[in-house]
């Protein structure tokens, strides 16, 4: 079993947006959602790296950085700090703080925990300053309002 090649062409050559935009349709036409139809698929077929990828691709932005961000973590005891790297100095304030939200309701957990528990790395204090970052941010507007 593979991806099905229709919804890879659907999906490949579209923005972020527009799959946004797909995403939503499907919803109306079919009341369901295309992530949960996708990842059904991948359940399937866990070794097809394409399939991997429709399943990211259709997922909101921050849902994606949280899979990511687990990923990296539990890389095989050998963090990913690329992938921490880009999360952490590419995303607004506001994008961080719905990334963490979105770790903490798929994993149950902190991403700034399981930062932490993975063994002393020169940019481990770096990347839990900034996953941290975001809450001193939002506190901040919240007392703005």
């Amino acid at each position: 079993g593979r991806a099905p090649p229709v919804l890879t062409v659907l999906l490949a050559h579209r923005s972020p947006s527009e799959r946004q935009k797909i995403k939503a349709t499907y919803r109306t036409v079919f009341g369901e959602d295309l992530a949960g139809e996708v990842q059904k698929i991948l359940m399937v077929n866990q070794e097809d790296e394409l399939c991997k990828l429709l399943y990211l691709w259709v997922l909101d932005p921050s849902e994606r950085d949280a899979i990511m961000a687990r990923d990296a973590v539990e890389n095989g005891g050998a963090t990913d700090y690329r992938v921490l790297v880009e999360i952490f100095t590419r995303r607004k304030q506001n994008q961080l703080f719905f990334t963490n939200q979105a770790y903490l309701a798929r994993f149950k957990k902190n991403l700034e925990q399981d930062m932490v528990t993975e063994p002393s790395h020169p940019y481990q204090r770096l990347l839990v300053a900034l996953a941290t970052s975001h809450k001193s941010h939002h506190d901040e507007l919240s007392r703005h309002k």
